[in-house]
């Protein structure tokens, strides 16, 4: 994808260092505008269109807004014929601009896609940002007195500031989620654009922020395969060499069985560990087989423990946010073999767990509905029962200072969870009939971003890749939402639905497999000696106002923590961010 830079006049001297740390981004172009007390750059990948023509910053017409965009927009036929564009060019930053030129900054109810944008408006002099409704670009920013750095990533922004500090307070809500919520990032002053927002930054550098409207497609008369079909079509729109996160599972095989009807040069990526326990691999086996059955080859990412182990602490730290994902270090070096082998888009089945009714908790979640209903409980106390379903903390209160079970209530219900709520009745129009349906929608919200996309995007962009998950755009999302029955949650098996409409169509070993492994490490790894000794090297040594670090290097000494417990590497990964961007004391 891109970057993404504007910065007040002051910081004009760490301007080249800014672009050298967001290359990676964007490494095929470079180029900033300077105004009167701002500069506006941008960083270059070039994906879609003739390099001339992508470059940016752009002017619009008149030269009353200037463009900064990051990302894809996948409905550009149809804004060419919506608003009689008649450029040649299928280029999606040439047809934004022309969108933009024809609406103003009303442009954003008629673009779909990924997207972080930057819109600066010339005559007014506010800052207009933009971020897709489904959250996968992120977009930064600090504004601090007459202060403003606004950027695609984090680092840059710390290399800035002459200091900055961690924000605690914050911080401890992200890390009882495992994940960061809300605008906050782990960081003082630094927070971030939320997804379907537009945050406004006038002249004098207040901000106002509100949920943006979006053009509806509507899907209602199409059935479920038409629908991925044509999502899948709008999401292999490149000039570059394209490819697919292949699986065992039932999301990628859909999506290559989809794109095969209309790309069929796209190459096939799978994982595979090496370790004698075969339960592993069985993905990756299952991979093979399917590249088999279409003739198609599959690129090999082969991943020992060394590497696993080598690549921990790097892939951790280009997240630049709490993320407990332990998978990360794979995901990583498989993307580093798609650099290698000279990709630059990469197709994801990234979401569609939460349309499809994927997890075993969400119909967990119902049955528990049932027994409360039955057994008469409390609404008040059944409602609590459900959100420990979706929050869990276990045992980490004896690594904090304060009391997480105040915390919990205090920052994820009455925060966080508001601003679900209004993003829901904003961007969906279908009802929450049921609680299930209902974890389906948060994770949409709050794990797909603030986890999953957070972390593709940032490790893919390392390695100058873009990543696209088709099954989190947003019309599908409506339209399987809409679909999303009681008796979807009440089944045996995950999936249902998806899995009947393809049984015919993909091979049958993909079909009847429910089995869900994914690419993930096997769990031996985590208790060698060697990755034990590194994660005890990030930890700290010494105590802070609320964390307990002390207590859980003693306890990861001793082993009376097991590290195959997930919600232990939410801190892991707060010390690896610690380790690898020291807070600056001077004020």
């Amino acid at each position: 994808m891109c970057g993404i830079i504007c910065i007040s006049k002051k910081f004009n001297q760490k301007l080249a260092k800014t672009f050298e740390l967001l290359k990676h981004r964007g490494p095929d172009f470079q180029e900033f505008v300077n105004l009167d007390d701002l500069i506006i750059g941008h960083n270059l990948l070039q994906i879609r269109g003739d390099l001339n023509e992508s470059k940016q910053p752009k002017y619009s017409k008149h030269n009353r807004f200037i463009l900064c965009f990051n990302g894809q927009i996948y409905n550009t036929s149809e804004l060419k014929q919506k608003f009689s564009i008649t450029a040649r060019t299928d280029l999606d930053t040439e047809i934004l601009l022309e969108v933009i030129n024809k609406n103003g900054l009303n442009f954003i109810n008629h673009i779909k896609g990924m997207f972080a944008i930057l819109v600066y408006d010339t005559k007014t002099k506010n800052i207009h940002l933009f971020r897709d409704p489904s959250g996968q670009k992120h977009l930064y920013y600090y504004v601090k007195e007459n202060n403003l750095i606004i950027c695609s990533e984090i680092k840059p922004i710390l290399n800035i500031l002459e200091n900055f500090h961690y924000d605690n307070k914050n911080l401890i809500s992200s890390l009882i989620l495992g994940y960061p919520i809300d605008k906050f990032t782990v960081f003082k002053n630094v927070n971030k654009v939320l997804p379907g927002q537009h945050l406004i930054i006038n002249h004098k550098k207040q901000i106002n922020k509100k949920l943006f409207k979006q053009c509806i497609e509507n899907f209602d008369d199409k059935s479920p395969a038409d629908v991925i079909n044509k999502t899948v079509c709008d999401h292999l729109q490149t000039k570059k060499k394209i490819a697919l996160n292949l699986s065992g599972g039932l999301d990628s095989n859909v999506l290559l069985f989809e794109a095969l009807k209309i790309n069929s040069n796209i190459s096939l990526f799978s994982t595979r560990f090496e370790t004698d326990n075969i339960t592993y691999n069985h993905d990756y086996n299952l991979a093979k087989e399917t590249a088999n059955h279409y003739g198609l080859d599959l690129y090999t990412t082969n991943i020992t423990f060394d590497d696993y182990l080598n690549n921990f602490e790097k892939s951790f730290s280009h997240i630049e946010e709490i993320n407990r994902n332990i998978n990360n270090p794979a995901y990583y070096i498989n993307f580093v073999n798609q650099k290698k082998n000279n990709f630059r888009t990469i197709i994801s089945g990234d979401g569609g767990d939460e349309i499809f009714v994927g997890y075993d908790y969400y119909r967990r979640i119902n049955l528990k509905k049932k027994l409360f209903d039955y057994f008469k409980i409390s609404k008040m106390i059944s409602s609590f029962l459900w959100f420990n379903e979706y929050v869990r903390y276990e045992n980490q209160q004896k690594y904090f200072n304060v009391n997480l079970y105040d915390l919990k209530k205090k920052y994820l219900i009455f925060s966080n969870f508001i601003n679900s709520k209004n993003f829901y009745e904003n961007f969906y129009i279908s009802k929450i009939e049921h609680t299930s349906k209902y974890f389906c929608f948060l994770d949409q919200f709050n794990w797909l971003p603030n986890e999953i996309f957070v972390s593709s995007d940032k490790l893919g962009m390392q390695n100058n890749l873009e990543v696209r998950s088709p099954f989190s755009d947003l019309d599908l999302r409506r339209y399987f939402l809409k679909r999303m029955e009681k008796k979807i949650f009440l089944t045996k098996v995950n999936k249902p639905e998806i899995r009947d409409i393809y049984r015919n169509k993909i091979p049958q070993n993909i079909s009847n497999n429910t089995k869900k492994t994914g690419w993930s490490i096997p769990r031996e790894w985590l208790l060698r000696k060697e990755l034990v000794e590194k994660i005890l090297s990030f930890i700290p040594d010494t105590d802070c106002d609320i964390f307990k670090w002390s207590n859980l290097k003693n306890d990861i000494k001793k082993n009376k923590i097991n590290l195959l417990n997930k919600q232990i590497y939410s801190l892991i990964s707060l010390s690896i961010i610690k380790k690898n961007f020291h807070e600056k004391q001077n004020n």
